[in-house]
């Protein structure tokens, strides 16, 4: 079974284009993945998005970290609905997908752990890390990362992306060379079809 993590976070800066964004993001994975997603919402409940997980608690100063934190509540939470092999995409939602191109490439090809592609197209050569606006891994390896591998208190500018990269070493991934998704980082003021 695939599952769909959409973390938002919509925060009273830019309120509005949040909102904005994150229903495009929402109305593109519906209408490309044709899953329904898990909403985690990291700051209070929103009235114009489906149900979502609320986790307002700040964990930590890094804000990757803290994305990654509230997931592994949601997961603890909502363990019964998970099966090891289930396979469980975590997307960014004020992104859009633009096809079906990612979930099909895991449905067709199943034999993976993960499914990632190198940051270095945005961040450049030398980066060694990934995209984590859009990527997939196995139920159980969310697990094994989250509860062995993850360090929480890592200094606020350490980006998660570096730790997963790492644990990466230990699996069978499978590296895309597109996701087929419309990214907009926080950083940068372009929008980069990744």
């Amino acid at each position: 079974m695939i599952h769909i993590i959409a973390t938002s976070a919509n925060v009273e800066k830019d309120y509005d284009v949040r909102k904005d964004q994150y229903l495009a993001g929402l109305e593109a994975i519906m209408d490309h993945y044709k899953i329904e997603p898990h909403i985690i919402e990291v700051s209070k409940q929103v009235d114009y998005l489906p149900p979502q997980y609320v986790d307002s608690e700040v964990y930590s100063p890094n804000k990757g970290n803290n994305e990654f934190i509230n997931i592994d509540n949601f997961m603890n939470k909502h363990s019964e609905m998970f099966h090891d092999n289930d396979d469980v995409i975590k997307i960014t939602l004020r992104y859009q997908v633009i096809s079906s191109y990612f979930v099909d490439f895991i449905k067709e090809n199943n034999q993976y752990d993960a499914y990632f592609k190198h940051s270095s197209d945005i961040y450049g050569a030398n980066d060694t890390g990934v995209h984590t606006f859009l990527f997939c891994m196995k139920y159980k390896y969310w697990q094994d990362f989250l509860k062995n591998h993850f360090d929480r208190n890592t200094h606020k500018d350490y980006p998660i992306e570096a730790q997963i990269a790492k644990y990466l070493k230990t699996l069978n991934v499978k590296y895309l060379d597109k996701l087929d998704i419309l990214a907009s980082p926080s950083n940068h003021r372009k929008t980069y079809k990744v």
